[in-house]
């Protein structure tokens, strides 16, 4: 019975011990295993596992009722329904409304309002 992850060849009680030959077929199915997806993995040269090993997929991109990747945005003018805000763009728009609120507190004790 082979190994569940990595199939590789075991010995039982019903087999004859050769440890040259089970050493070669050991040899033999690490090395047929290695770099395929799901198998074992191998290392580019820069020492990352290429995308071609993995036995996953990129995640989807996200709308307004999936959760998904999304691209940030810094514009406080978009109407962008697939990218997401950056602090940076939700504090300039909250800068603008508390100018504008204190505009506004101005002119109102002003009686302009």
């Amino acid at each position: 019975m082979p190994t569940l992850k990595l199939n590789l060849p075991t010995i039982d009680n019903t087999k004859t011990a050769d440890v040259v030959r089970d050493m070669n077929a050991l040899a033999e199915a690490v090395d047929g295993a290695a770099g395929t997806a799901g198998g074992l993995a191998t290392l580019d040269p820069n020492g990352k596992v290429p995308a071609t090993q993995l036995s996953i997929s990129a995640p989807a991109d996200a709308t307004t009722s999936v959760k998904g990747v999304v691209m940030l945005e810094d514009s406080t003018t978009s109407t962008s329904v697939t990218k997401a805000a950056t602090p940076k763009s939700v504090k300039a728009v909250a800068d603008q409304i508390t100018g504008f609120a204190d505009e506004m507190k101005i002119l109102y004790w002003m009686g302009a309002v």
